[in-house]
C-alpha cells in the first residue's frame, strides 16, 4: 500500500496483514418430529447465532437451542462474528401427531441375540396396553410396556 500527497509525490511502500471476517450460516436438514418432543437444532458456520422466530426455543441466541413443536415451523438462522459477517439459512421442521406407541413391524424371539425382544415406543404413557403377536410357528407371545422380554402363551 502506498499514499501520494497533495503534489503527487508518493509515500514509503506499507505492508499489513489483513482478516477477513466471514461467516456460512448452516442451520442443518430439514427434519420430522412428533408434537410435543424435544428437537435439538444445531447451527453451525458463524461465531454467534440467532434463530428467527424464536417461538418454540428454548433459547434463541445459541447454536443448539432445544425446539418443542406443535405445528409446522420454519427457522432462519443468522451466522455472524463480533464485527457482523452476517450470513443465514433456513431449517423446515414438519410436526405430526401419530398413534400413542409405535411397534417394530418384526422381531424374532428365537434367542439368537439378533432382534430377541420386542420394544414398543410409547408417546402416550398407557400401562393398559398390551401388544400381542404370533411366532413363526403359530404360537402366541405377549410383551408388556416395561418389560423387554418377550413371552409365549401356551
Amino acid at each position: 500500500m502506498y499514499a501520494l500527497n497533495y503534489t503527487g509525490c508518493s509515500s514509503d511502500t506499507a505492508t499489513a496483514e489483513v482478516t477477513i471476517y466471514r461467516t456460512k450460516a448452516i442451520a442443518g436438514n430439514d427434519t420430522v418430529v412428533a408434537n410435543g418432543q424435544p428437537l435439538q437444532l444445531q447451527a453451525g458456520g458463524g461465531d454467534l447465532y440467532q434463530w428467527a422466530p424464536a417461538d418454540g426455543l428454548n433459547n434463541s441466541f445459541i447454536a443448539n437451542p432445544i425446539a418443542i413443536l406443535n405445528q409446522n415451523m420454519q427457522y432462519i438462522v443468522k451466522a455472524y462474528t463480533l464485527f457482523g459477517c452476517p450470513t443465514y439459512d433456513t431449517i423446515n421442521i414438519k410436526t405430526y401427531r401419530g398413534p400413542a406407541f409405535y411397534a417394530p413391524n418384526a422381531f424374532t424371539p428365537d434367542n439368537n441375540g439378533i432382534n430377541d425382544h420386542f420394544h414398543p415406543v410409547l408417546l402416550e404413557c398407557n400401562p393398559s396396553i398390551i401388544s400381542k403377536c404370533s411366532t413363526g410357528s403359530g404360537k402366541k407371545c405377549i410383551a408388556t410396556p416395561g418389560s423387554d422380554k418377550v413371552g409365549t402363551e401356551h
